[in-house]
């Protein structure tokens, strides 16, 4: 029988422990494993299922469907299951099934997917059937009656970059239940990293859990509740325990640094790794959109002072996205249908004085405070003598939480009695005219509490912190915050006193402030006669950042670059607010347009370019022409060629009026760019010649990128040795100066040009060093199309007709960022010509199948296949010279 190739099912088996049993009866064992390898023998030919390989005690098999392979994996395990292995108690058989593709060559399979099942069959227990996520999405509309599948997570396979989401094959005739050990999962979550323990209230995670997993699951849940109550941690906390049950993961949305409503929408697309759309449809009702067909959690933290519009939002998302759930927390409920209301209470206090030490420590707030003191004086422990003051200073907290924290880290330095003593004078509590006492005044006299214990440099500096939005670094507390003395020294009195937090992510340390110390500091702050000279400061540090930041995107730090920017962006932003000049906003705006350009922030790029433009026309004409510049550029990106065209129009006449050369030669090079999607491609032409001569003179670097456009516009005119010309010194340039984003661009129009001569080699050489940087510098439209042009390739070269379909899904997984066009020349790509070529070749079914698997794959997912479908492709080619 002729073995099949291209996409198949694979089933791999794997006796559990079986060198130990030959080692114990070796007779016994040569005779059960021949009765063995008939049982699973049979089991797989009865399916249609050929093995190709055996490997000691385990079969190697292949089936044409993956639903067949999956019969035979449970008919294996039913009969291994029934039969007598005396003198063993059991054959204990691990089976793996993996959908992907093998390439048959000399009567032998080759190919990643064969790794990737023998790494997916050593993960299982004896007993178990394991299927990878491709087998999953065949499979589970069709499984065999009484059959289900357990998701078991994202799973790491040793010596393969991309991880697996695994689930488990379960059937009653067959056991279910295997330990978890040795399964490390990756979790689709951003769930924020917790380093201090969780005290929880008895049972009130399970009950709130049973909300979302019983059989009429809740949709919107609000944790209500005061600052510093614990809304936030108990969030984090119910979301780890619900992980599981989303499919598509759960996702954390702080919105504490948002100040406008029309942001909520575009910090929820960032944190889903989603972009603004080109301008036909709302940002909101494309989010809705990407989340119809999602089984997901949001969990949006610090709504209060967003109420009206994040209610709005989350009606809207509820009303259309029937899958999703959503988690607010809040100091006042969203008021929209369907909430469910859940009071997060403060930590149980001791009503009255006890001597039982255990009933005392039954208390949640007392908990809460001796883990705390330990965190500053690990030998703090809960005594007889110390027992009825902790429980007064719990009680006069009245176990709030964050409270509760900042008293208790000043144990290293105050007494018990002293601490209080301190609060007792510090509180205002209304208890005895009867009036209702508020937690939010419990909560700000607790924070007003340390405050009074710090020196006058600390609390100018906290003062002083309360300005940034999203954290920050030490540099930008030293320039914003603190201007005499060692204000690393003084920082860290104020981290050790748990007034700021340290945070150490991606091996970038930062610093931030609890939302409900920083608006404390910031009523301070307001108070003061500083406040004009600490926003000065503040303004004039982010200024210099984002000048900072414009040269380093245009040299060889460009990740670098990105990543600080998108750690200090609602600083960014915050500095935008402070700029009431239109100058100096544009001062701040000019140098982070090419941000907002790499992060298709079109839309808010645009908004506070041409809000300034607008509002003073005596801004100094070389400031106006780059801004003007600047704003073409978006306006192409979003494809609203009017406006770009306007823009780069004025930008070029102010640059002639004033002799700036090089401006000259940017507006030129806007004009091109929108020129060229016009498909005006003479026009084009001349527009990239003029900005060429210029930056010749002027700006070599810059000079490189107008080749790669020079090489792109001469392939859509035909002359492709002049394109390939203009495309090779491109490269050579851009590698020589580390433009690394202009370089996979100039990489990825080479291969398209040797793709459209049929040199596919080439083509794959380029694409591979393209999807390389891309990892680096994602850009998500260029993606899609290098998916686009493999799909081709692999029909066209090897005619795989069910790898170029998975392929083409594949490309769709980053279609949703094609509005970022302007990095790419626009190619006839011949899509749907291929689409129905396909069609016709492997039927419709089958190819809606493969594309549905591929465009199921997350980007990274896709990524990573891309590479080891390119590395495949190519060491054939090498094998075949």
């Amino acid at each position: 029988m002729e073995l099949p190739s291209g996409m198949v099912t694979l089933l791999f088996t794997d006796i559990e422990g079986s060198t130990r049993m030959m080692e114990q009866e070796p007779e016994v064992m040569m005779r059960l494993l021949a009765h063995h390898d008939a049982l699973v023998r049979r089991a797989i030919e009865e399916q249609d299922g050929t093995v190709f390989k055996a490997l000691g005690d385990g079969f190697c098999a292949v089936f044409n469907q993956a639903a067949a392979a999956v019969q035979a994996a449970i008919e294996i395990q039913k009969r291994l299951h029934t039969t007598d292995w005396r003198p063993f108690s059991a054959f204990n058989v691990r089976i793996a099934l993996h959908y992907g593709e093998v390439v048959l060559r000399d009567g032998e399979y080759f190919g990643i997917a064969l790794a990737r099942i023998a790494r997916l069959c050593a993960l299982a227990h004896g007993g178990q059937i394991l299927l990878t996520q491709a087998v999953a999405t065949l499979v589970k509309d069709s499984l065999p009656e009484g059959a289900s599948l357990k998701d078991l997570g994202i799973l790491s396979l040793r010596g393969l970059q991309r991880p697996e989401h695994v689930f488990q094959l379960s059937h009653p005739e067959i056991p279910s239940h295997f330990p978890s050990e040795g399964f490390g999962g990756v979790v689709t979550t951003n769930i924020p990293a917790r380093f201090t323990s969780f005290i929880e209230r008895p049972g009130e995670l399970e009950q709130l859990k049973a909300f979302f997993v019983n059989a009429q699951p809740k949709r919107l849940l609000t944790l209500l509740g005061p600052g510093g109550c614990g809304k936030t941690r108990l969030a984090q906390e119910l979301a780890i325990m619900l992980t599981p049950h989303f499919g598509d993961g759960i996702w954390w949305i702080d919105l504490a640094s948002i100040s406008s409503p029309q942001l909520i929408v575009s910090k929820i697309l960032a944190t889903l790794g989603l972009r603004e759309t080109d301008g036909t449809s709302s940002t909101l009702d494309y989010l809705q959109q990407e989340l119809r067909t999602l089984q997901t959690m949001l969990i949006l933290d610090n709504c209060e002072h967003l109420l009206d519009d994040v209610a709005q939002t989350v009606e809207r998302l509820l009303h259309t996205c029937h899958n999703i759930a959503i988690v607010a927390t809040s100091r006042a409920v969203l008021r929209i249908a369907g909430e469910t209301v859940w009071p997060v209470r403060p930590l149980s206090v001791p009503t009255r004085p006890t001597s039982s030490l255990s009933a005392m420590a039954a208390y949640e707030s007392v908990q809460l405070w001796v883990d705390r003191a330990k965190l500053t004086d690990p030998s703090f422990a809960l005594t007889k003598e110390n027992a009825s003051l902790i429980g007064k200073i719990c009680r006069s907290l009245d176990g709030i939480p964050l409270a509760i924290e900042l008293a208790a880290a000043r144990i290293g330095s105050l007494s018990l009695e002293r601490i209080a003593l301190d609060l007792r004078q510090n509180l205002r509590f209304l208890t005895t005219s009867g009036a209702r006492k508020t937690r939010h005044d419990t909560m700000e006299n607790a924070i007003r509490w340390s405050y009074t214990l710090l020196s006058a440099e600390e609390q100018e500096m906290l003062q002083a912190l309360s300005v940034f939005s999203c954290g920050f670094t030490l540099e930008a507390a030293e320039a914003v915050a603190f201007q005499n003395g060692d204000a690393l020294d003084c920082l860290l009195n104020l981290v050790e006193k748990s007034l700021v937090n340290f945070e150490n992510t991606s091996g970038q340390s930062r610093y931030r402030l609890l939302e409900v110390i920083r608006l404390f500091a910031a009523e301070r702050l307001a108070e003061s006669d500083r406040i004009a000279q600490v926003h000065e400061r503040y303004l004039h540090f982010y200024s210099r950042l984002a000048q900072d930041a414009a040269q380093g995107l245009r040299g060889s730090e460009q990740a670098m670059w990105l990543a600080r920017l998108d750690a200090e962006y609602d600083n960014l932003r915050t500095a935008l607010h402070y700029a009431l000049d239109p100058e100096t906003r544009l001062g701040l705006a000019v140098p982070l347009y090419q941000y907002w350009y790499l992060r298709s922030r079109f839309t808010e790029g645009r908004s506070w370019l041409e809000g300034a433009l607008l509002r003073s026309p005596k801004i100094p004409l070389k400031l106006r022409a780059d801004a003007l510049n600047c704003a073409g550029i978006l306006a192409w990106a979003q494809g609203d060629c009017a406006a770009a065209y306007h823009f780069h129009t004025e930008s070029l006449k102010l640059c002639r009026e004033i002799g700036d050369k090089e401006g000259e030669a940017k507006a030129f090079n806007g004009l091109a760019l929108t020129a060229q999607k016009q498909s005006d491609f003479p026009q084009t032409r001349y527009y990239l010649e003029q900005s060429l001569q210029i930056f010749w003179e002027t700006n070599p670097r810059a000079a490189a990128q107008v080749l790669v456009n020079l090489g792109g516009i001469s392939t859509e005119m035909g002359d492709l040795v002049q394109a390939k010309s203009y495309f090779e010194e491109a490269i050579q340039r851009l590698e020589a100066v580390g433009d690394k984003i202009t370089l996979l661009t100039a990489l990825y129009n080479l291969g398209e040009l040797h793709f459209q001569q049929q040199a596919y080699t080439y083509a794959m050489r380029c694409y591979k060093e393209s999807l390389v940087l891309l990892q680096n510098h994602p850009i998500p439209a260029l993606q899609s199309r290098i998916f686009d042009s493999l799909a081709h390739i692999a029909y066209s070269a090897y005619k795989s007709a069910e790898t170029a379909a998975l392929l083409l899904g594949m490309a769709q997984v980053f279609v949703q960022d094609t509005e970022a066009v302007g990095l790419l020349t626009p190619q006839s790509r011949h899509v749907q010509e291929l689409v129905e070529a396909l069609k016709a070749q492997i039927s419709t079914k089958r190819f809606t199948e493969l594309y549905a698997q591929g465009e199921a794959l997350t980007p990274s997912e896709a990524l990573a296949y891309g590479m080891e479908h390119i590395d495949s492709y190519l060491q054939l080619a090498s094998d075949k010279c």
